[in-house]
């Protein structure tokens, strides 16, 4: 029995009907929150992961500002040094999904448990999820 596909197949005459680059550097972002989310849960600072990956404190730094290639070996170790490893997941994309919808605004953040009372909000991690 045949199933419908969910989504087009590509082929190399036929270029994708979204921006590559804007996925790729959300999931640069998305890595980079899940970073963050796991020192914040470690308790660890970026002088702290520095010296567990045995790398100056400025490669931390470049490499929550953006500014450095996160590699995936950097993104394990880096997890792994906070006690968490990467949970792989993937789906088609689904560009456009702003438009189709509702994102909640938040005037207070004492309606967002999450955020209430918290010194800093927490990152969100969409794709990418630690496990303990």
């Amino acid at each position: 029995m045949n199933s419908p596909r969910r989504w087009k197949m590509r082929t190399p005459e036929s270029p994708p009907d979204f921006d590559v680059d804007v996925i790729v550097e959300s999931s640069l972002a998305m890595a980079q929150a899940t970073l963050q989310n796991a020192m914040d849960e470690s308790g660890l600072r970026n002088s702290d992961l520095a010296k567990l990956l045995k790398k100056p404190r400025s490669f931390v730094s470049r490499i929550m500002s953006g500014s450095h290639n996160l590699t995936i070996k950097t993104l394990a170790r880096a997890l792994a040094v906070c006690g968490y490893e990467l949970d792989w997941k993937y789906r088609p994309v689904r560009w456009g999904w702003a438009r189709q919808e509702t994102v909640p605004t938040v005037t207070n953040e004492s309606e967002v448990p999450a955020l209430a009372g918290a010194s800093r909000p927490v990152l969100p991690c969409l794709v990418y999820s630690v496990v303990a």
